[in-house]
């Protein structure tokens, strides 16, 4: 009965310890939402992209792009510093700023592969009468046929993606980090 009594006790003063610096439970709170959102971000770069091609590491970037920040004792930040991540949640218009056109790959060798970093003379321009394409860039093969390579465009729309963000909502999250004994500060996309 002693025993018991002396345990309880402890547990009621480090408990008492915590309320007084809730600090600790903040910070807490604050690395279990970074790791639930690294954690997630980790599983969706295991996924196949959508051609089956060479994957860019994108979504392993946006994972090293969560970091906890703003510390206090009462609240704290947990910021996806990759701006990219907005554009897929979110979706909308991409247009071309440091060049002419973007450059969609229609081989899987040219994926991520900028045309610009291949010698001038490797490419012929297909140039496009209509539509929303300015042109194709092509290889001449040695028996004079031609192989599509690029597709240009000035702009492309971005469809929003849905599954970027965590498949649970804001409350869930909140109630989540609320078991640290804290209270972050922290947005949804969206301001959810």
């Amino acid at each position: 009965m002693n025993d018991d009594l002396t345990a309880l006790t402890a547990r009621l003063n480090e408990m008492a310890a915590r309320l007084k610096k809730p600090g600790a439970g903040i910070k807490a709170a604050g690395r279990a939402v970074e790791n639930v959102l690294k954690k997630h971000f980790r599983a969706k770069n295991q996924v196949l992209n959508k051609r089956g091609w060479k994957k860019s590491g994108f979504w392993a970037q946006v994972r090293d792009s969560v970091q906890m920040q703003d510390v206090t004792e009462l609240r704290c930040t947990v910021v996806i510093h990759d701006p990219r991540f907005m554009q897929r949640l979110r979706g909308g218009v991409i247009t071309a700023k440091r060049a002419k056109a973007i450059a969609i790959p229609l081989k899987p060798e040219f994926a991520g592969i900028n045309p610009a970093t291949f010698p001038r003379d490797r490419f012929i321009l297909v140039k496009s009468k209509k539509g929303k394409n300015l042109g194709l860039l092509a290889e001449k093969l040695p028996d004079g046929s031609l192989r599509l390579c690029y597709v240009l465009r000035r702009s492309v729309t971005q469809q929003a993606d849905a599954a970027a963000w965590l498949p649970c909502d804001a409350d869930h999250m909140q109630n989540r980090a609320h078991r640290f004994y804290g209270q972050p500060r922290w947005s949804a996309p969206g301001g959810k």
